[in-house]
């Protein structure tokens, strides 16, 4: 009987990834190493219901603020945005016109050249999770970009020490390479397998293991490319 690939996923998916997976013989366990959640308070309703009533360009680098956001808005405010590619952008056009979507791309250092290449925005607000990264903010920020900040969700670390060892693990986000590397370690074999050049880099502070970088940010990319990994790795056996 051939054996089974075991790959371990530091978020939850979607079941039909899952079963997408499996048909390959691939099985996905599903460990949430990383919480978020909503930011309820007063302050920050207002803080919203202000900026909804001014024309401004909004910046989304997490579909989970868009959902923060989109959430505390009863009509659709007159802003137009820059988002990063895949979930992001899947979460927001559920919310807004795609045409009032100016740019994407596939990371915030990326996105922050777009935005700067557009020489006409002098002002953004960007609605963020406290543990959100610098680069963008600072490369708007050294061009005369003034950027507003309202953060709108927390990550919570939720570590937890595996019990046993996996094939490869898919990783979505720095705060979750923090949050597995904080109690666990993988053994040579173990391919990593990033959602994103800032996630790699994260990853590449705690294992030298081979690293497989997706070049778009989605879940399904991901998956494609362990399918692609491990295919490769049985016809060169």
């Amino acid at each position: 009987m051939k054996k089974e690939i075991e790959i371990l996923s530091t978020r939850p998916l979607d079941f039909e990834l899952v079963n997408s997976a499996k048909a390959n013989d691939i099985a996905i366990t599903s460990i949430e190493f990383i919480k978020t959640i909503p930011l309820e308070s007063n302050l920050i309703t207002e803080e919203i219901d202000k900026f909804s009533k001014l024309n401004i360009a909004v910046i989304f680098t997490s579909a989970n603020a868009v959902k923060a956001v989109f959430s505390k808005i009863e009509s659709t405010p007159n802003w137009t945005f820059y988002c990063i590619s895949g979930k992001t952008m899947e979460e927001l056009v559920k919310y807004v016109p795609s045409s009032t979507i100016l740019d994407t791309a596939e990371n915030g250092a990326l996105l922050a050249e777009k935005i700067i290449a557009h020489n006409y925005i002098k002002e953004c607000l960007f609605f963020c999770g406290d543990k959100r990264m610098n680069t963008m903010p600072t490369s708007l920020l050294n061009k005369g970009i003034q950027l507003t900040e309202l953060v709108v969700y927390q990550t919570v670390l939720t570590p937890q020490k595996l019990k046993r060892s996996f094939d490869g693990i898919l990783f979505f986000s720095p705060t979750a390479v923090n949050s597995f590397f904080s109690l666990n370690n993988v053994s040579e074999k173990t391919a990593l397998f990033s959602i994103g050049e800032t996630t790699t880099k994260a990853l590449k502070e705690f294992s030298k293991n081979e690293i497989i970088t997706s070049t778009f940010p989605s879940a399904k990319q991901l998956i494609n490319l362990v399918k692609q990994h491990y295919f490769k790795n049985q016809l060169s056996d």
